[in-house]
C-alpha cells in the first residue's frame, strides 16, 4: 500500500494525480480523519435496470434463441419494429 501525505485545499479537495482526472470515485469515511478513495463507475437511473438479476436472465435467453434461430430482416422498420417487440418486456412499469 502506498500512503502519501497531502494537504486539504481551503475548499476542502484533495489532488490525486492528472491520471485520474474526469474518474468518478468512492469516498468512504470509516471515522473521523479517516476515508478511502476507491474509482467507481456510475450507472444512471436509466439504465439501472440492466443489472437486475432478472434481465439478465431474460438476455441470456435472448442470446440463446438468437443463436439458435438467427432473424432475417429486410429493410431498417422491420428491425426497427423488431427491437421494439423485445424491449417491450424488459420496460419496468412507471410508477
Amino acid at each position: 500500500m502506498k500512503s502519501q501525505a497531502m494537504t486539504i485545499g481551503a475548499g476542502g479537495e484533495i489532488v490525486l494525480g492528472k491520471e485520474f482526472a474526469g474518474q468518478h470515485v468512492l469516498v468512504t469515511q470509516s471515522r473521523t480523519g479517516v476515508w478511502q478513495v476507491e474509482t467507481a463507475d456510475v450507472i444512471p437511473h436509466s439504465q439501472r435496470f440492466w443489472f437486475r438479476p432478472d434481465i439478465d436472465k431474460h438476455m441470456q435467453e435472448a442470446l440463446a434463441e438468437v443463436k439458435a434461430r438467427p432473424v432475417q430482416v429486410t429493410s431498417d422498420q422491420e428491425m426497427e419494429a423488431l427491437f421494439a417487440k423485445a424491449l417491450q418486456r424488459f420496460e419496468e412499469p412507471h410508477s
